[in-house]
């Protein structure tokens, strides 16, 4: 059994993936400007594998300060009849969830945070779908995100923060079986 102490971040993955986070939740730690942390965005640890020529790869990127607003739309198939009020409605299901996550990085006094922007900038510049890790989204069954467009803004007499806003949507897993039945 390993007995080296693990990173703070691996320890909330942990707590956020058993799902032991509380309806009255404690803060998950302190934040940089010591604020309580209750809700984060971790951007999982990315290695791709070595049959794939992918030159990016970086460790888990946490995000303390982050905010999500979810949305899921319904796919309704409807036909029309002639002579016939109304429509047949054939088909409802459901489209990917529509993710919008604002958020800033901070850095110390009179520093800008230019690495964390840079990496984040690299990470949602990715050519693949995005593991991801938080509770908000875990309790809606979304680990994985595809980033649609992302823009970074800055804001008069805020050196010392980089704000965002990423637009993705849920990815799901697909895994198909290649039979040769004839």
């Amino acid at each position: 059994m390993n007995n080296l102490p693990q990173s703070p971040i691996s320890q909330l993955k942990m707590v956020i993936e058993s799902g032991q986070l509380q309806d009255n939740p404690q803060p998950n730690f302190i934040s940089k400007l010591g604020t309580e942390v209750y809700s984060n965005l971790i951007f999982n640890k990315y290695k791709p594998s070595p049959e794939l020529e992918a030159k990016e790869t970086w460790e888990d990127f946490i995000i303390e300060d982050a905010l999500m607003s979810v949305s899921q739309s319904k796919k309704i198939v409807e036909t029309e009849i002639p002579g016939m009020d109304g429509v047949i409605v054939e088909y409802i299901g459901l489209d990917a969830f529509e993710i919008q996550i604002t958020g800033r990085l901070t850095g110390s006094y009179n520093v800008n945070p230019k690495e964390e922007t840079n990496q984040l900038s690299k990470i949602l510049s990715a050519k693949h779908p995005l593991d991801v890790t938080s509770w908000y989204l875990q309790n809606l069954d979304i680990v994985s995100v595809v980033v649609k467009d992302f823009v970074f803004n800055q804001t008069e007499g805020e050196y010392s923060t980089q704000y965002f806003t990423i637009n993705a949507q849920s990815d799901q897993i697909v895994e198909a079986t290649i039979s040769n039945n004839k």
